[in-house]
């Protein structure tokens, strides 16, 4: 199933910032979704110089223990390692998702550091069927 393919209709939560190194998020997948990323300023669509759209991905998760549902937006460093993370199986609504801030690499040139990423996919469990005790 691709990223396209899990969008639903949960559009809430707080972005989890990944302030620091060693900041980790772990959480229940509640929606996916593709978006073209936007200037942080004015909220116009951004674009790459040859005119096509920038796109970032959008993570609603239930995380244990906060009462409110935090967002992830993953472009760059970030979305490649969730990809990886991902891999071949997919991705599913109800799979867990962890993203960890491990480190930064300096640019040069007056940029700002690019932030790195490590993350780990577990798709959720499918259920049996079989309530109660066991038959056999």
């Amino acid at each position: 199933m691709s990223i396209e393919d899990v969008a639903d209709d949960v559009t809430t939560g707080t972005a989890f910032k990944f302030a620091d190194i060693g900041d980790k998020i772990v959480g229940r997948i509640l929606d996916a979704e593709k978006r073209q990323q936007t200037e942080y300023q004015s909220g116009e669509p951004e674009f790459y110089k040859d005119g096509s759209p920038k796109y970032q991905y959008v993570f609603t998760l239930d995380v244990d223990g906060e009462d409110d549902l935090r967002r992830i937006f993953a472009r760059g460093h970030m979305w490649y390692a969730i990809k990886q993370a991902i891999g071949q199986q997919g991705l599913e609504v109800g799979g867990t998702l962890a993203v960890e801030h491990i480190g930064t690499e300096e640019l040069g040139g007056g940029m700002n550091a690019k932030k790195l990423f490590r993350a780990q996919y577990k798709p959720p469990v499918e259920a049996t069927g079989i309530a109660g005790e066991d038959l056999i």
